[in-house]
């Protein structure tokens, strides 16, 4: 976080945007509710429920506090497995501050369902777990829990820009054919909300091996799928998918290598601009989801007044 260049610094300094580094001094999140949600409580967002919310308030706070240099109206939460966790928390949690909220390597657990996660969220309580770690699931299950880390309920004034990101052989995210990424995206859906599905496969000839990690050329993906900035257009899909492929692109690893290359240079090729957020289209020239559920980022909600049959729960009558 010391460089404007290096890493995920880089690309906000192209697309034009801040970066706001968490963390915890526990070295793990304080998630609501000792980590028990279910119907009666889907979204445990209080001040007693978490330490961590009234840390995260002074964050919301730092940035309205400072017009000059943030954007109120434009925050977007992201982070990978246990992060991705807490980020989904936070989103929800202040629905009427974050626009958007990626998660890599996870998404939801269900209670009694696979993949059981390290901490056991959706199987133990956080107190059960700390005493019994894994074998928790056996000397003290949760009898009430249902979901983790939150079930994100309906928004009436916007839909959640919501990508879910893992890949197919991430042993901690996709256990016995059962998905965290498929758990919260489908409640996600039911609730209205703008969900992205994004699955990748470890590539044929073994130069991306998948497993637990974020996809190749992360925070591209990132900046598209949430629109951080105005989306490329259609001449710049063109010029910089011959860009790519004008480069050498034998190996799975050689063509993220061109995407890498071709985009750190997007502000010269006809029809784009360094900050213009790369496309589906542009971004599957790095790597193409084995399972996505758009084609495009473009939003397909357009009329989010009115409340889905599938909707368990409003955001404004329980935070």
């Amino acid at each position: 976080m010391t460089s404007a260049t290096r890493g995920d610094n880089g690309a906000a300094t192209k697309y034009g945007f801040s970066r706001i580094g968490l963390s915890s001094p526990d070295g793990a999140w304080t998630f609501g509710n000792d980590n028990i949600v279910n119907d009666a409580d889907p979204m445990p967002c209080s001040d007693e429920d978490s330490k961590d919310i009234v840390y995260m308030k002074s964050v919301f706070n730092f940035i309205e506090a400072n017009p000059e240099k943030f954007d109120a109206t434009k925050i977007y939460a992201e982070g990978f497995s246990q992060n991705s966790m807490f980020s989904a928390y936070t989103a929800f949690c202040f629905y009427d501050k974050v626009v958007g909220v990626w998660q890599g390597g996870s998404g939801m657990t269900l209670t009694g369902e696979r993949p059981f996660v390290p901490n056991q969220g959706g199987q133990c309580t956080m107190t059960a777990y700390e005493q019994y770690k894994g074998q928790c699931r056996t000397k003290d299950p949760c009898t009430v829990c249902q979901y983790w880390p939150i079930y994100p309920c309906y928004v009436e004034s916007h839909p959640m820009i919501h990508c879910i990101m893992e890949y197919t052989n991430d042993a901690i995210s996709v256990q016995e054919g059962q998905s965290s990424a498929e758990h919260m995206y489908t409640r996600s859906i039911n609730e209205g909300h703008d969900a992205r599905l994004l699955q990748f496969d470890p590539s044929d000839d073994g130069t991306i091996i998948g497993s637990h990690k974020d996809p190749q050329n992360k925070v591209h993906w990132v900046v598209g799928c949430l629109g951080i900035t105005e989306s490329c257009s259609a001449a710049c899909e063109t010029s910089f998918s011959a860009c790519v492929n004008s480069k050498d692109v034998s190996t799975a690893a050689k063509r993220v290598k061109a995407f890498e290359n071709c985009i750190d240079d997007s502000g010269s090729l006809s029809g784009c601009t360094s900050e213009c957020a790369p496309t589906y289209t542009m971004l599957t020239e790095s790597e193409a989801p084995a399972v996505s559920s758009v084609s495009s980022f473009v939003s397909e909600i357009e009329d989010h007044g009115a409340r889905p049959d599938t909707s368990l729960c409003s955001a404004t009558e329980q935070v």
